[in-house]
Parts: C-alpha cells; sequence; structure tokens
C-alpha cells in the first residue's frame, strides 16, 4: 500500500479509538491536509481519491461523530474500490491483531503430523511395543509451541500495540523520518551540513532547540539609545558605502539609516553582495548590540530585514542556535519556521487524552509549535 494510504489509514483507526470526537491530530483531521496532499500526489494516488479526502475533511469537524462514523466509512470504501490494497476497514485494528494467530496456528499443527508420522514407521521396525517414546515428541512439541508464543510478541509488536488507548500515539509520523531535502533551499550540500549538528529528518529538527535567546523586543528610537543596549531600531537607509580594509584583502560595507530622531550606522565585515540588497529609502529593521566605534553610536553586523516582511528575525525574542560551517543563523530560523510551522502539529502524543486533561497539559505537538517557534 502506498505510505500515504497507510498514513491515512493509522489516522482513521485512531479516530475510531478516539470515538471520533475529531482528536487523532491536533487541531483535527483537517490539519493533515497540510502535508497529505503533496505526499499523496508523490505516491501516485489519483487526483479523484485526493479531492474526496480533501472534501470529506475539510468539512468533518461540522459534523456529529455518528456522522464522522459513517463519513469516515464511506471515505475508506472508495478509496478501496480504487485501491483494493488499502482494504475495507481502515477504522478496526482487528485484522493486525489476528495476523499473527493464523499463521501461528497451523506451524503446531504441521509439527504434529510430522511428528506423529515417525511412529508408523517406527513400529514396522522390529524394536518392539514403540509406546515409551511417544511422550518424547509431546515434550519436544511444547518446546517450540513455547518458543513461538515467546517470540510472535517480540516479532509483531506494533499490531498488539494498536490495540491499546493511547499506545500509537509512541508511534512516530512516517512524514517526520523523511529526510531533510524535502524542505525548500535544502539541497544536498546544506543537507550534508546540518548532518554535522545531527540534522537529518523533519523530525530531528523539531526536537532540535536553541543554545539561548536574545530579547530584541524592545524598539527604541535612535537618540536614545544607549552603549551595550541590545534593541531593535525601525529607520530608512539614508546611503550605503564600500571601502576596502586591510590592504584591499577585506571589505567593510557602511549603511547609514535614520528615523528622524537621529542617524545610526551599522557595519557588515567580508559580505560584499549585502551592498546590492540594502537601497537608499528603503525601510528596514536592525536588531543587535550597540557598540561604539570613535565616539559613535553603531552596530556591528545585526540581523536585519524590511519592515513589511513578517518579523522573524527582528521585534522579537529571537532564537540562537549551533552553527556549522556554510549554516548562518537567519537561514537555519527559517527552515526551523516551516518545519515547525507544518509538522509541529503532526508530533502524536504517547500521553492519552485523558491523562493530557486530568493534568491539565497541553499535547505535544501543540507544545512543540508554541515553544519552539523560531
Amino acid at each position: 500500500m502506498q505510505p500515504s494510504l497507510e498514513k491515512l489509514r493509522k489516522f482513521f483507526r485512531l479516530e475510531h479509538e478516539n470515538k471520533y470526537q475529531n482528536t487523532a491530530i491536533i487541531g483535527g483531521l483537517a490539519k493533515m491536509l497540510d502535508y497529505w496532499e503533496g505526499e499523496a500526489r508523490a505516491d501516485g494516488i489519483t487526483e479523484e481519491v485526493i479531492q474526496a479526502v480533501v472534501s470529506r475533511l475539510r468539512s468533518y469537524e461540522k459534523i456529529s461523530p455518528d456522522g464522522r462514523a459513517e463519513s469516515l466509512k464511506g471515505l475508506w470504501k472508495r478509496i478501496g474500490d480504487t485501491y483494493p490494497e488499502a482494504g475495507q476497514k481502515p477504522k478496526q485494528p482487528q485484522p493486525q491483531q489476528t495476523q499473527p494467530r493464523p499463521q501461528q496456528q497451523p506451524r503446531p499443527q504441521q509439527q504434529q503430523q510430522r511428528q506423529q508420522t515417525p511412529p508408523p514407521s517406527q513400529e514396522a521396525k522390529p524394536e518392539g511395543q514403540q509406546s515409551a517414546p511417544r511422550p518424547a515428541p509431546q515434550q519436544q512439541q511444547s518446546q517450540p509451541q513455547q518458543q513461538q508464543r515467546q517470540q510472535a510478541p517480540r516479532q509483531n509488536p506494533q499490531p498488539r500495540s494498536e490495540a491499546v488507548v493511547g499506545a500509537k500515539h509512541s508511534q512516530t509520523p512516517a512524514a517526520l523520518s523523511a529526510a531533510l531535502t524535502v524542505l525548500q533551499g535544502v539541497g544536498p550540500r546544506n543537507a550534508e551540513s546540518l548532518e554535522k549538528l545531527g540534522l537529518q529528518t523533519l523530525g530531528d529538527m523539531l526536537y532540535y532547540f536553541p543554545r539561548r535567546y536574545e530579547d530584541y523586543s524592545q524598539l527604541k528610537p535612535i537618540q536614545s539609545l544607549m552603549y551595550n543596549d541590545v534593541v531593535t531600531v525601525l529607520g530608512t537607509v539614508q546611503s550605503v558605502h564600500t571601502r576596502p580594509i586591510r590592504g584591499g584583502k577585506s571589505s567593510v560595507i557602511e549603511v547609514i539609516i535614520g528615523d528622524g530622531t537621529g542617524s545610526l550606522r551599522i557595519s557588515y565585515f567580508n559580505q560584499p553582495w549585502l551592498s546590492n540588497r540594502f537601497k537608499e529609502g528603503e525601510a528596514i529593521s536592525v536588531s543587535g548590540k550597540i557598540d561604539q566605534y570613535l565616539g559613535r553610536l553603531v552596530m556591528n553586523s545585526p540581523d536585519w530585514e524590511p519592515v513589511e516582511v513578517e518579523n522573524l528575525h527582528t521585534n522579537r525574542i529571537v532564537p540562537i542556535y549551533s552553527l556549522t560551517e556554510r549554516i548562518t543563523q537567519k537561514w537555519l530560523r527559517n527552515q526551523m519556521n516551516s518545519v515547525i510551522t507544518y509538522w509541529a502539529p503532526a508530533v502524536v502524543d504517547a500521553l492519552p487524552e485523558t491523562i493530557r486533561r486530568a493534568a491539565q497539559l497541553v499535547s505535544l505537538g501543540r507544545g512543540a509549535h508554541s515553544s519552539s517557534l523560531p
């Protein structure tokens, strides 16, 4: 079965276990459409099936639990008509529980038949009565049976755990094990660099926490800035200049911004491409630490962005991550924002919903989304 259909079946089964309360995914089943549609198309699922899933799940929260049960039944039946391998009963975990049993039952019977065949051949031998050796095969049969009983749960732990309410939450969704190259802007080279930080999958990024935070939420006018302040300043670019240093081996870009109360110089070392990024008259937001040079207040290599862009790096509490070569703070924060926004809701919680409610705890996926958002 295609991975996207297998994932759909698991969420439907979990929804059945939760009595159709729309709690299989944080925020409701419709949340899975944010990433499921792309996976389904990548698996070659027909557009008719994809649109049927989308339309049913979009309106899922508006109908009653009884109506939800019928809706999921009908939807899976339609999927089964197109893909027979998907089966016809997505909500029942019983088929997975009973699968190991028919495989175990014929084995003892075959062993009994094989072990019962020697006595006739032995009776034909001139060794006399063979009644004494018969208990030995029975003892030999009991040992394989015990071994099979002990090995069966070890070989198939997942089908049995899915029958227990809440046990399925401990399984990591297949999507979170995807390689980082599925992210826009992450190619093989960047993926190799991220691997040095221990980041190989989307799930790894969700659990990669900042080493510290900087508070850039304190906005100040330029005339009120003080040495050693860590602030965010909004201003308009007045001039951009590039000058060589160290005998022309390096360069520094000096940008002057003003906000009506004064002007501030910001400097960037050995980043010549930035000279084309700053445009005179453009309003930008810069965040960093105020330093002093030749009696004037300056900012060295601050984070910046146009004020009309969502403030991911300035004017807020900003996470600071551990880095490696070819990876910058700004680039990594953008990638973390994308991963957390779209994939944190897919994290399932090991705690059953009843325990979370009793302890007044948020779900793991919701907590990851709210606390780890860069």
